[in-house]
């Protein structure tokens, strides 16, 4: 069983059943959990974290997942709506400042 620290996955359970999808991100969140796969528990101190990305297009997968990040073409991200906010509050308070 290959343990790599970090896995990039575009949707990992496209193509299977609900028992057989749910199986799949459960070992996903345990490889992370566990640093890991099918290692030895005394080892578990010195073993680096796992990081797991998967995209999904089913919002019901994303309780799988410790973090979500919304990432779409027609909607502004959080990141680019606190900018957007950001800028906003500078030019009003350009403009207040300068009556």
């Amino acid at each position: 069983v290959m343990n790599p620290e970090v896995c990039c996955i575009h949707h990992p359970a496209a193509y299977f059943d609900d028992s057989e999808r749910s199986s799949i991100l459960q070992l996903l969140k345990e490889h992370v959990t566990k640093k890991g796969l099918e290692l030895p528990d005394s080892e578990f101190r010195y073993r680096q974290p796992r990081t797991v990305f998967f995209s999904t297009g089913s919002p019901g997968l994303t309780t799988y997942a410790d973090q979500v990040f919304d990432v779409s073409l027609e909607f502004p991200t959080e990141q680019q709506k606190q900018q957007q906010q950001q800028q906003q509050q500078q030019h009003t308070h350009t403009h207040t400042t300068g009556l």
